[in-house]
């Protein structure tokens, strides 16, 4: 018994440990059933009041996963093609030609694109030092740089995703990587799908640029609508390719004016006489704009501007871009101005020191103030030196918010954003610019949304099931093993509240797909002690004293049930190291089961057991 003594020392620490890992899990529930007894306001002070201990208990709570808790799943996906093309030196036909190849080979088989277009150039007998790294470099060493500078944006953009979403004030978010170019962000009780989009796929790029020469600029789009037009005229089939469109007439001299009467686009003579021109208007437009158009005949302008043949006839240091916000509304249909810009830009934003996101006490609107370092304010005055009386556009991932016009020179480093649309927008970029700017652009290549009541039932489901499967064994192991069973019953409750105890110390989260792995580890923690106790049974037979039984019982069932545990740990080993999502929450589950089910079933149960058995007139039902 004196060993029993230190195997009951053992339990008794082990169960207080777990006791103690899940206490704040018991607090969280009595403090939110509290909140929810509170009127708004005796419930926001209370938390202002005790703000630390809610923090800490919220801290070493129990976890529980998107699927029961509710919020956003989201895959992204780092655009390497455009990280290799923004690192050329210089472009070409040539480099263009190979980065088009890259882009098939890798959307077809996923290889790295690094290594993709050192195959393609040595195929060709391209020499890439003339377009990345130092002119002496081989291709082998630009691909060496060209893979190192991959890892690096990935690390990067991780780093400033995870920095956006502190900010936005998640709790409890998981930022993962996948492979070697995807984000796994998964945001609990996130309900804005829109702002969570445009925080998480924002490239933050932020360019200070000139204004085009207008004439230039009028001169490219005139040809443009030129062509399409004698394309209608060659064959009128090809005027389905060119446009997919709405077909009814909206006078383009005051865009404005029409939006309300007319939702429809240009009618079917203009878009051939004027395929462009029929869905914008050009000239008069202010705020240093060239043109403007509603915001449904965007898409078609974009496509027209975007096509290759039509982009030869737009001059190579101009580059066209859209407001951020419309310039008019009128019965709910926008009207969004074009700006043409010098395709370089005159100043990065890389000196962005600190932003702010504030009331303007001139407009009374949201803005967001910016303050350069000191090589951005010296840049800065440079520029706004140098184009007093001109106009510099601020332009956020390609995107103009604003266009003012410099009336002096301008020292110190600040500068600022308007155009936004409330303060909710200002904070987001607030927060965009101050994490800094991702090294590529963001997809979202995969995304999932599960509401609050969604969870809640997936939590009561779940639970309903784990509740049905531990009775029904638990009838069956006391119908089929008398005391022997009660036993396993027991072993099988402490087995449940350690896997919780466990996932709560290693703050751990709990999933769907976990509840899943409990109730399979309801039928394994059984199946050791149905093996122990058949055991013993034959033991029995043999005509052995109890204790002996019970000796043997044990120490010969061991290897039978080490083995098969093993076996199926391994395989939660490999579930967990190739799975993703809710294949990890179930394997993980399945592998602390596991391991306390063997603690439970060998050796709790042992030690009731020999409680039994080593009292006077000991007696032990087994069927």
């Amino acid at each position: 018994m004196g060993n029993n003594t230190f195997k009951l020392a053992g339990v008794a620490i082990v169960l207080g440990l777990i006791l103690y890992f899940l206490f704040p899990t018991w607090q969280n529930y009595d403090l939110q059933n509290k909140l929810k007894s509170l009127n708004t306001e005796d419930s926001l002070a209370y938390v202002e009041q005790n703000r630390k201990e809610i923090e800490s208990i919220e801290d070493n709570r129990l976890k529980l996963g998107l699927d029961l808790q509710g919020g956003m799943y989201v895959v992204l996906e780092v655009d390497l093609i455009e990280l290799i093309e923004n690192l050329a030196k210089t472009k070409d036909a040539t480099i263009d030609s190979l980065l088009k190849v890259t882009v098939a080979r890798t959307d077809k088989s996923g290889e790295d694109p690094a290594s993709v277009l050192v195959e393609e150039a040595d195929k060709a007998d391209v020499r890439l030092s003339r377009y990345y790294g130092n002119i002496q470099d081989n291709n082998s060493e630009i691909g060496t740089y060209l893979t190192d500078q991959q890892t690096e944006a990935v690390q990067r953009a991780l780093q400033i995703i995870r920095a956006r979403v502190d900010q936005y004030g998640v709790s409890e978010p998981s930022i993962t990587l996948q492979g070697a170019r995807r984000i796994i962000v998964e945001l609990p009780g996130v309900t804005d799908e829109k702002r969570v989009r445009r925080l998480l796929k924002s490239t933050a790029k932020l360019e200070f640029k000139l204004m085009a020469d207008e004439t230039r600029a009028f001169n490219a789009l005139k040809t443009i609508n030129d062509r399409l037009a004698a394309e209608y005229v060659v064959s009128d089939s090809a005027s389905v390719d060119l446009v997919k469109g709405p077909e009814t007439k909206v006078d383009t001299t005051s865009l404005a004016a029409q939006a309300g009467e007319d939702k429809t686009g240009a009618d079917a003579a203009d878009q051939k006489k004027n395929p462009l021109f029929a869905r914008m208007q050009v000239g008069n437009i202010g705020y240093g704009a060239i043109g403007a158009a509603m915001e449904y005949d965007r898409e078609v302008i974009d496509r027209f501007l975007n096509r290759p043949d039509m982009q030869e006839f737009i001059p190579g240091d101009i580059s066209f871009h859209w407001g951020a916000k419309p310039i008019a509304v009128s019965n709910d249909v926008k009207v969004y101005a074009l700006y043409a810009l010098e395709r370089e830009a005159a100043m990065g934003g890389g000196s962005i020191e600190e932003a702010r996101a504030t009331i303007s006490p001139m407009s009374n609107l949201p803005e967001v103030t910016m303050r350069m370092d000191a090589d951005g304010a010296r840049e800065w005055s440079i520029l706004t030196g140098a184009n007093v009386g001109k106009q510099i556009a601020i332009v956020l991932d390609n995107t103009v918010f604003s266009a003012p016009r410099v009336n002096t020179k301008i020292t110190g480093g600040n500068s600022s954003i308007e155009g936004l649309e409330n303060m909710e927008e200002g904070k987001d970029l607030e927060n965009v610019l101050k994490a800094g700017a991702l090294p590529a652009p963001i997809a979202i290549v995969q995304e999932r949304s599960v509401g609050p009541s969604l969870g809640a039932d997936s939590i009561r489901m779940g639970l309903i099931s784990a509740l049905w499967a531990f009775l029904i064994v638990a009838i069956i192991m006391v119908v089929y093993y008398n005391t022997a069973g009660l036993i396993a019953n027991l072993a099988l409750i402490l087995n449940l509240t350690i896997i919780l105890g466990v996932l709560a110390a290693f703050k751990g989260t709990l999933t769907l797909p976990g509840i899943a792995g409990m109730i399979l580890t309801i039928g394994m923690a059984v199946d050791a002690n149905v093996l122990i106790f058949e055991r013993i049974r034959e033991e029995l037979i043999s005509g052995k004293t109890l204790k002996a039984t019970v000796e043997a019982g044990f120490s010969r069932a061991w290897t039978a049930i080490f083995d098969s545990n093993l076996t199926t740990f391994f395989t939660g080993v490999i579930l967990y190291a190739f799975g993703i999502g809710p294949i990890k929450g179930f394997a993980l589950t399945l592998m602390i089961g596991i391991v306390t089910s063997l603690f439970t079933a060998v050796f709790v149960s042992r030690l009731a057991i020999d409680y039994l058995i080593h009292r006077p007139n000991a007696k032990l039902r087994i069927g």
